[in-house]
């Protein structure tokens, strides 16, 4: 039985996503994936699934149920917004399937952002933020902000050693791939990203959603 996340009181906020309708959030990037509605800079209900088997069955048939749990209709959503990696590309290619495909047969914009801007701004109280995501490799993603020293100002992929000896100890360290990183004085493990946070994020950018791979899939030709 699908259990869905409903918020005992709804709070209006001042942000992007205050000015849309109804929007419909979905990150997989962080493994597995994250479902949410959020209306009029409310959420309504979201669904939170970690396992990455049988992802695109699941997705679907959460998405079905989770918005008739909520009383609401796929044509009521205006507003499509995705993590646009980087990530498991297993992840991205069924996300980006199933928003393309709702885009299209709604005919709504589906709107994209980094997870590594999504994680900034889920600490955007500190200066200085180093974001590491786990890649499925012994080499993380990771891109700083707040850091003008720094070696990853844009994203890549690093050693362990590599993001240890970088760090200068003011930082805080954000995401789910830094549990091998030495010399970290503040850490924030994130499983998953803030629906609302992710909204804003990509509404105030209202850039198209495409895939951000960091590294080229692991896909060769015979």
């Amino acid at each position: 039985m699908c259990e869905f996340s409903l918020p005992s009181h709804l709070v209006k906020v001042r942000s992007p996503s205050y000015l849309y309708p109804m929007i419909l959030v979905l990150d997989t990037s962080m493994g597995g994936y994250n479902l949410a509605l959020i209306h009029q800079g409310q959420l309504v209900v979201s669904k939170a699934d970690p396992c990455t088997r049988e992802l695109s069955e699941n997705l679907v048939s959460d998405l079905k149920d989770m918005l008739e749990h909520s009383g609401h209709t796929f044509q009521e959503i205006t507003t499509l917004v995705m993590t646009s990696g980087p990530g498991t590309f297993t992840g991205i290619r069924v996300g980006f399937a199933l928003m393309n495909t709702l885009s299209i047969a709604l005919n709504i914009p589906f709107y994209g952002c980094s997870t590594f801007e999504v994680c900034r701004a889920m600490v955007q109280e500190y200066e200085k933020v180093v974001v590491i995501l786990d890649s499925k490799r012994a080499e993380p993603f990771v891109q700083t902000f707040g850091c003008p020293d720094s070696p990853f100002l844009i994203p890549q992929t690093a050693t362990i050693e590599a993001i240890s000896s970088s760090l200068t100890g003011d930082e805080i360290l954000v995401g789910n791939g830094f549990s091998m990183v030495k010399h970290a004085h503040r850490v924030q493990h994130m499983q998953g990203l803030d629906p609302l946070i992710l909204a804003n994020v990509a509404l105030k950018k209202r850039e198209l959603a495409k895939p951000f791979y960091v590294r080229p899939p692991d896909v060769t030709l015979t």
